[in-house]
């Protein structure tokens, strides 16, 4: 295997929030998310592994490592600008892509409910 194809595949979002949302928010939801995808799903990574409150950088997963199985993201926020950088990982072994493009929808899905206050 090259180089090339040693990355874990992933899908990248920029999410508009509403003026005033806090990064507090944004990681409550993130976190409540993934604990709630974890349990439908063994592939994905609740457990945050990086939780940086004066970045607004929340990841999950060992995000940094490429060599890990399972969906994972490292969110954002972008207080300034009301704006959320998503980036989604998901491999298997041999780096096959798991489903990147559908898991960040569906985690963009249910986030961006969950910050515009829904269940």
């Amino acid at each position: 295997m090259n180089e090339a194809t040693m990355q874990a595949p992933r899908q990248r979002a920029r999410i508009t929030v509403a003026p005033g949302t806090t990064t507090a928010q944004v990681f409550a939801c993130a976190e409540r998310e993934l604990r709630t995808l974890a349990t439908e799903d063994e592939m994905w990574l609740a457990e945050v592994t990086r939780r940086d409150a004066s970045a607004a950088i929340l990841e999950s997963g060992d995000y940094a490592d490429e060599n890990v199985s399972g969906f994972r993201v490292r969110l954002q926020h972008r207080v300034d600008a009301n704006t959320i950088e998503l980036e989604l990982k998901g491999a298997g072994a041999y780096f096959v892509d798991l489903g990147v493009d559908a898991a960040t929808q569906t985690f963009r899905q249910r986030f961006e409910r969950c910050l515009a206050g829904g269940a």
